[in-house]
């Protein structure tokens, strides 16, 4: 049976498909109008109460009574986009296509042509396929009827009801195994840039599984087995790494771009990599960051205190007012600072150890780790004065 890192490391890895895709067909490349020849459009319906459903469809001629063809459906509310999703995809025939929106079944049914256009069968040649899709609140899916979604299966396209509620038991059960199974072929069907936040909601209820296990480990004294599980979500370097890995040439405008969506950026892979993952902007993605990382600074290996002071920074400046993470920020640094290490990495920790002490002696929620503070603090200012 595999280890509880190793299955976390195969769900940071395998999850989400890679940017690099192959070549497909695109609305976004078609040109024209949705009329009789090659064309898009772009049309909202109401869905349900609160929300707004576009359908997106373009087609292309492909010669002798055949089209390329896509639909792209979007489920919005209050100006966010909650999901994407391509629900057909592939060649029709000219016996053309068609769809209708039910506002209050939450549903879209769409009719292409599939039929045999070689066929002396008139009734073959205008053979029509159909399929379902009701919106799922419980999942923020569009589900595929049983009818559908075996069809879907069929081809690899597996987004099912019963795929999402294995998905969640797994969870339930804490069985990240199964989990990472499910959870990837769901998410293999989904793109990744639409759908940032759908996605980073479905992974945080991972890692907060992850999370679980190794605040167990740590409360029973395993620190090394505690780290090894953040290790393997901060630390992950493969080329494919990352819940949400993306490869940013400009880390700075990178992480900017997933703060105004919305979402944490969390860096992953360690000082060398430029892969990130967004998370929801939340007191849940909160805890995650703090405990896993937390569990690297109480390593004894000073590798893994270092890569644990970096997302402990970043959620720094996400919330200046708590308090212990500027003393968990302090304390590691400390460490940094007394460790054999260069000049510009002892002067770099002993400056940010003493900025996050003086924080966090401001509002102490301890007065033994308030007298702590206070000492090291002293040190610090002195040894910098003394380098002067």
């Amino acid at each position: 049976m595999r280890s509880l890192l190793s299955w976390m490391t195969l769900f940071l890895c395998l999850a989400t498909p890679s940017l690099a895709m192959a070549d497909v067909f695109e609305c976004k490349d078609v040109e024209g109008e949705w009329e009789d020849g090659d064309g898009k459009e772009s049309v909202p319906y109401p869905l349900g109460k609160d929300k707004v459903l576009v359908v997106e469809r373009c087609r292309m001629w492909a010669g002798h009574a055949y089209w390329e063809q896509r639909y792209v459906v979007s489920v919005w509310k209050d100006g966010r986009r909650l999901i994407s999703q391509t629900v057909q995809e592939g060649i029709i025939t000219d016996s053309g296509s068609s769809y209708s929106v039910d506002r209050d079944k939450q549903s879209i049914q769409i009719s292409v042509g599939c039929g045999d256009v070689y066929s002396e069968d008139e009734a073959e040649q205008g053979a029509m396929c159909d399929s379902k899709w009701t919106w799922s609140e419980r999942h923020q899916l569009l589900l595929p009827d049983k009818a559908t979604a075996k069809a879907e299966e069929e081809s690899g396209f597996a987004v099912s009801a019963q795929a999402m509620s294995d998905f969640d038991e797994a969870l339930k059960a804490e069985d990240l195994t199964k989990a990472h199974a499910l959870f990837e072929q769901v998410a293999g069907a989904l793109g990744y840039e639409q759908n940032l936040h759908w996605v980073a909601t479905q992974h945080q209820r991972y890692l907060e599984v992850a999370r679980k296990k190794a605040l167990a480990l740590h409360k029973d004294k395993k620190k090394s087995e505690a780290a090894e599980i953040a290790r393997a979500f901060f630390g992950n370097s493969g080329s494919e790494s990352g819940v949400l890995g993306i490869e940013l040439e400009d880390e700075y405008l990178g992480a900017e771009r997933l703060r105004d969506r919305g979402f944490v950026p969390v860096k992953i892979g360690g000082e060398e990599s430029k892969r990130f993952i967004g998370l929801p902007r939340d007191d849940r993605t909160t805890l995650i960051i703090n405990d896993l990382a937390y569990f690297l600074i109480e390593s004894d290996d000073l590798a893994d205190v270092r890569l644990g002071v970096k997302p402990l920074l970043d959620l720094s400046q996400l919330q200046p007012e708590r308090m212990v993470l500027h003393l968990n920020l302090g304390d590691a640094l400390w460490r940094l600072y007394e460790a054999p290490a260069s000049d510009g990495e002892r002067e770099w920790a002993a400056r940010l150890a003493r900025y996050h002490y003086v924080e966090y002696i401001k509002k102490p929620t301890s007065r033994v780790a308030a007298k702590r503070a206070v000492a090291r603090v002293k040190v610090l200012e002195k040894a910098a004065e003394e380098s002067k």
